[in-house]
């Protein structure tokens, strides 16, 4: 479980740069619909890295979880 929320977090940070660098690049040269298409990667992008974080977190095993009281 740990393994597969590690790459989602670095699938959604991929795709959240990458949507955000091509997608304002290609805004500049006028291309409106890329442009959209490209931006559209980023709101996935940061639920890709939520799904990865709360896997990472909730699949740590119990003695991992923090100090017991």
């Amino acid at each position: 479980m740990r393994r597969a929320g590690r790459l989602l977090v670095w699938l959604g940070l991929v795709l959240t740069l990458v949507g955000l660098i091509a997608g304002f690049g290609v805004m500049a040269y006028d291309a409106d619909h890329a442009a959209v298409n490209l931006l559209g990667l980023v709101p996935l992008g940061f639920l890709a890295m939520f799904a990865g974080i709360v896997a990472v977190l909730f699949g740590a095993p119990p003695n991992e979880k923090g100090p017991s009281k």
